[in-house]
């Protein structure tokens, strides 16, 4: 929550008249950036992953600051059963709250939903950050409170005991389907004077990620963050930098005690007389960072005096699986501006904070990077010759050698690595694929072959060829399942046959069909 000034209050107006009249608008999902279809709905299910940041809004500033809003909307009973409703439609995964206060009482209720959840209290334990998520799709094997007062250990300049903190839970999937991973949320500071102590709250709990996950679990980041996406902590999250000459950045010259986790060396630096550029090794990006096609949301936070984006969900694309990413496929939409504008601002008879929650929806997808996979290249041209020409269809017995050739080249590459320490193909192998291109249809690149350098072929070639193997013993498995399946349909179709010829047979259809002359000849009539 942003609050400071009343420069807007002039403009705003307690519309009680229309609140009565005024629909509920609900909020729907939007298609993100990325647009995933599948023939496998039920496998898609169990690769999905949805997510949801919140500021509750803590009962305690709830002072005079929303003097625009009715105060039976205010009500704290009044307001955690809009809450309560909420979190039912979003039915999410994951649930990631800020200023969550009455946490033994709310947690109950959530644990009738299906969650179970971890909470970090700030230092007068009234409200906290709290991160709960559904039983019956993860458990947690760690959880991490972290106090981002403990920066005034490690920098000097500033004030930075301002009782903001984070909660890390490290989540498994009980399916099995998905790595370990970081689930991260936090509340910055507030003020808008001070975005540099919002920054050094960012690196400090950047590092903490990376201590905890050992640079080795992908994260999703949720929070307040109380900066808008110009700033100084925006761009440093996303871009993975940012410059020490920023605006935000020079109010203050620091003193650093310590070398930077990140390996530059910061001590005694003064960012009024030398540049300093600040780095992480993530790779973050929003979940709503191509709303509407035009960046972040007009706003999150929509009080009398601020309007603006305020929170995020951020999330790592890479680490989730052997050759798989993370992709954002839906989020949960803003409500126009119009309707908001409706109550003069938030909170107000249906929304009970000054926040709105952000939703988004994730999919775990394989990577498919054609350079990469010079097997995947081969395989696709299986039935094509060097001229495009098809070529004749392959029966079981020659697709069970392909396999073993397969399997030879393989222990073959994987022998010469291990052996030379480095990647140079003989004459051997490049004949081998000149074979292979020549009598099984395989299209390899033999030029790409000759340049792949040894990390390449251990952690592409070899792997490649692996599930080339394994592709091919599903394809012969499928096979020899047809073949069997024919045999069974052509025994049943001459089982059929000899039964309709007994029954051409039988006395009784004879009987039928001989003139009645002759069925009185041979004693049937």
């Amino acid at each position: 929550m942003i609050c400071s000034s009343s420069q807007r209050k002039g403009n705003l107006k307690k519309t009680s008249k229309f609140e009565h009249n005024a629909p509920f608008h609900r909020r729907q999902m939007r298609p993100g950036s990325t647009v995933v279809s599948s023939d496998h709905p039920q496998r898609d299910k169990e690769n999905r992953l949805s997510v949801v940041t919140y500021n509750t809004l803590a009962q305690k500033y709830i002072r005079n600051t929303f003097w625009y809003c009715d105060k039976r909307y205010l009500d704290p009973k009044y307001r955690w059963k809009k809450l309560y409703n909420e979190i039912k439609r979003m039915d999410a995964d994951i649930l990631c709250f800020q200023e969550f206060d009455e946490w033994q009482e709310k947690r109950r209720a959530l644990k009738d939903l299906g969650y179970h959840g971890e909470y970090n209290p700030r230092d007068e334990k009234v409200e906290g950050c709290a991160i709960f998520w559904k039983m019956s799709r993860f458990q947690s094997t760690s959880v991490h409170t972290i106090d981002l007062n403990d920066i005034s250990k490690i920098v000097t300049g500033l004030d930075y005991v301002r009782d903001n903190v984070a909660l890390i839970v490290q989540l498994t999937d009980v399916s099995g389907r998905l790595p370990p991973f970081l689930v991260v949320n936090t509340h910055l500071f507030w003020n808008p004077l001070w975005p540099e102590i919002k920054f050094q709250q960012t690196k400090f709990l950047l590092q903490n990620i990376e201590k905890i996950g050992q640079g080795q679990c992908p994260v999703i980041l949720c929070g307040d963050f109380n900066s808008t996406p110009i700033g100084a902590v925006y761009k440093f999250i996303v871009d993975g930098a940012v410059d020490g000459s920023h605006p935000h950045l020079q109010k203050e010259a620091y003193n650093y005690r310590k070398e930077d986790v990140h390996g530059i060396d910061f001590q005694n630096v003064n960012r009024k007389n030398q540049e300093v550029v600040h780095t992480h090794d993530f790779k973050f990006r929003s979940a709503y960072e191509d709303y509407e096609g035009k960046g972040e949301p007009p706003f999150t936070n929509f009080t009398g005096d601020f309007k603006g984006t305020l929170d995020y969900i951020f999330y790592t694309e890479g680490g989730w699986g052997s050759n798989k990413n993370l992709k954002c496929v839906s989020q949960l939409e803003v409500p126009p501006e119009e309707w908001v504008q409706g109550f003069s601002a938030l909170p107000n008879m249906h929304q009970p904070s000054d926040h709105l929650a952000l939703m988004a929806t994730f999919i775990i997808e394989e990577i498919r990077d054609e350079s990469r996979d010079v097997v995947s290249q081969a395989f696709s041209k299986l039935e094509l010759n060097s001229e495009g020409q098809k070529l004749k269809t392959f029966t079981v017995e020659e697709m069970t050698v392909r396999r073993q050739t397969l399997r030879e080249m393989l222990e073959t590459c994987r022998d010469h690595v291990v052996r030379n320490k480095t990647w140079s193909p003989s004459a051997m192998i490049i004949d081998e694929l000149r074979d292979m291109n020549r009598s099984y249809g395989y299209y390899f690149p033999i030029e790409e072959v000759q340049r792949y350098s040894s990390e390449h072929v251990i952690s592409h070639w070899i792997p490649s060829i692996n599930s080339a193997i394994r592709d091919l013993g599903s394809k012969i498995k499928n096979l020899n399942r047809g073949e069997r399946r024919k045999e069974e349909e052509s025994e049943a179709i001459q089982e059929e046959k000899r039964e309709d010829a007994r029954e051409e047979m039988s006395p009784e259809v004879v009987s039928h069909r001989l003139p009645m002359h002759l069925l009185a000849h041979e004693g049937l009539e």
